[in-house]
């Protein structure tokens, strides 16, 4: 995510800079969010299409505040978010990724006070969260991120990827086995 609006800039003001021109042209753009961002602000919407409206509105500031679904947020959630409110909001921090494999990603986050971490890839059913080796809650950030609530403190916080539809035929296919070894082997006492 970046703060980029389409408006009447002139090219002088362009928020591009021009990093190579040969066969194709291949333009920068510095002013984008980091990948697991820490935010201090958050705004409740009712639902997702509140989420959507939000989230497209030019006044909103991207690298101060984060938009959640309030509609999917547990009571408790929404009271520490409303805590967490009710501080002076302040920019978007960068947390470190120390690592990042595909269904596997490790975040250090350190606050100083209450934030919701943001992971700028998105929040695919299946997606486990685990906050200093105890299991979390995912939120959704911005209608298609991957959020978590955090407490003041460094944090070591572990994304993992384990979809219950592959457990689910995990067993599926071990009951199989089961009944296929069993059947041949009364087949084989005939």
């Amino acid at each position: 995510m970046s703060d980029f609006h389409f408006d009447d800039r002139s090219e002088n003001q362009s928020p591009f800079q021009s990093i190579y021109n040969g066969e194709a042209r291949v333009y920068q753009y510095n002013n984008v969010l980091p990948r697991a961002a820490v935010y201090y602000h958050a705004e409740l919407t009712r639902d997702e299409s509140e989420v959507l409206q939000r989230l497209a509105d030019p006044a909103l500031d991207v690298f101060q505040t984060v938009v959640l679904d309030g509609a999917t947020l547990s009571r408790r959630e929404a009271e520490r978010v409303r805590e967490m409110d009710q501080s002076a909001p302040r920019p978007v921090e960068k947390a470190a990724i120390t690592r990042y494999e595909s269904q596997s990603v490790e975040i250090e986050a350190t606050l100083d006070r209450s934030g919701v971490l943001m992971l700028n890839d998105s929040n695919y059913p299946g997606w486990q969260v685990q906050v200093d080796g105890r299991r979390g809650e995912i939120i959704s950030a911005d209608y298609l991120f991957r959020g978590v609530l955090l407490s003041a403190g460094k944090h070591i916080v572990r994304f993992v990827y384990r979809p219950s539809s592959f457990y689910a035929g995990a067993a599926i296919s071990l009951a199989a086995l089961i009944c296929t070894a069993g059947a041949g082997l009364l087949w084989a006492r005939r």
